[in-house]
């Protein structure tokens, strides 16, 4: 029996009516019924909810919501790329790289004054952020040439 089959409408329908939800709250993953075997599986991620704070900083700082544009777009490839990172080395040789781009960008705004002082707590970050993606990096796969024997 399949968990569609047995689903009652509701007690009220159409004010009230029973559904299954394939996202739980507070997930960023949807999970899929399949009709024909009634098993659950995850579908994919969703990645809408990186998008919220760019609503926020697009109206208070146009320059800080184009940045996180960047960020928000290289994170969404750095999950998709998670499965694999063996296959993705040089996108997270380059995220790592440009955090440090940043945070030496940011750390010469700092003490020009261009930027508060309080933002080199950001360069922390990002140099952090770097360090742990060089860290964690797969190493480059080793290929192997076998002599033929002659």
């Amino acid at each position: 029996m399949k968990i569609l089959d047995i689903l009652a409408p509701g007690k009220n329908p159409p004010d009230e009516i029973n559904a299954v939800i394939e996202i739980p709250k507070g997930s960023s993953i949807k999970y899929e019924i399949d009709a024909e075997s009634g098993a659950v599986f995850v579908d994919r991620k969703l990645f809408t909810a990186m998008v919220y704070p760019l609503v926020l900083f697009v109206k208070q700082e146009p320059a800080l919501a184009m940045m996180m544009s960047l960020y928000v777009t290289l994170g969404i490839f750095l999950l998709l790329a998670a499965p694999n990172p063996v296959a993705n080395r040089s996108l997270i040789a380059f995220t790592a790289w440009s955090s440090f781009a940043h945070a030496a960008l940011m750390a010469v705004q700092a003490s020009l004054n261009f930027i508060p002082r309080r933002e080199l707590v950001g360069v922390v970050v990002f140099i952090l952020i770097g360090v742990a993606l060089i860290v964690l990096a797969p190493a480059k796969p080793v290929e192997r040439v076998s002599a033929a024997v002659v």
